[in-house]
């Protein structure tokens, strides 16, 4: 669906927004602005996760990073912080792409092959396959964190579920 959404646009800068992501207010525009600003540049939103009041533990953890660490980019006082020191974000490797808030220009989307499912199935690590094809053609990763966007990632919500996730 995202590359045929891709294939038909006009637009110059392509953005992929995943459904269970609330972004902040200026989310698209900080991560437009550093798209158009760089050659050979995808931007990602530092997601941020978010779990209600009624969190498990487990969530709890996850949400500090304490369980799956490579799941959460950021806090929100990190956000803060490197927003007061004016610090925009940082590039990153391949393997930490993800899609679930990605810009890119659509010239360079088309050129990399779009996404690709290397696996065939559930999880299909299309946002590590294209991080890689990226680093492979020049491309770098921006981390931004000016571009930040809450992630309601229902797989962390129990270990029960997240065990699952794992397994399959």
């Amino acid at each position: 669906a995202r590359n045929k959404g891709a294939s038909h646009s006009l637009a110059e800068i392509l953005t992929f927004m995943d459904d269970d992501i609330c972004p902040t207010p200026d989310m698209l525009e900080e991560l437009i602005r550093v798209v158009q600003s760089a050659e050979k540049t995808v931007a990602m939103a530092a997601l941020i996760p978010a779990f209600g009041p009624a969190a498990s533990p487990f969530a709890a953890l996850c949400s500090r990073g304490a369980i799956f660490a490579k799941d959460v980019d950021v806090t929100e006082s990190v956000i803060a912080q490197a927003q007061l020191s004016d610090l925009d974000g940082c590039f990153v490797q391949f393997s930490r792409c993800k899609t679930g808030v990605l810009s890119i220009k659509r010239q360079d989307f088309l050129a990399l092959g779009m996404f690709q499912d290397p696996t065939g199935g559930w999880p299909n690590w299309d946002d590590v396959d294209f991080g890689y094809r990226g680093h492979l053609n020049g491309f770098r990763l921006w981390q931004s964190y000016r571009a930040t966007a809450y992630h309601h990632d229902h797989s962390l919500a129990s270990l029960d579920t997240s065990c699952k996730r794992a397994e399959q």
